[in-house]
């Protein structure tokens, strides 16, 4: 992993990942990571999702009618 980047930057996947594996332990984390990959297609758009993730992890439950552009602008597979 290259120390001059944040992990959000060189691993979106796995940081998205743990976030989501926090909430439901059940999950497998390799599972969410392709999902990740497959529903974001793009590196800019994981980046983004992983880096709202690390500074509110607390997006994904508390609630919040709004969400993140990233996820508004998703290219979701067919």
């Amino acid at each position: 992993m290259d120390e001059s980047l944040p992990r959000h930057a060189v691993e979106p996947e796995s940081v998205i990942a743990e976030a989501v594996c926090a909430i439901e332990p059940d999950l497998d984390q390799g599972l969410v990571e392709k999902v990740v990959t497959d529903t974001f297609r793009y590196s800019p758009q994981r980046r983004q999702l992983a880096l709202l993730l690390q500074q509110d992890p607390a997006w994904l439950t508390d609630g919040r009618p709004e969400s993140s552009s990233v996820v508004e602008r998703c290219t979701c597979p067919a």
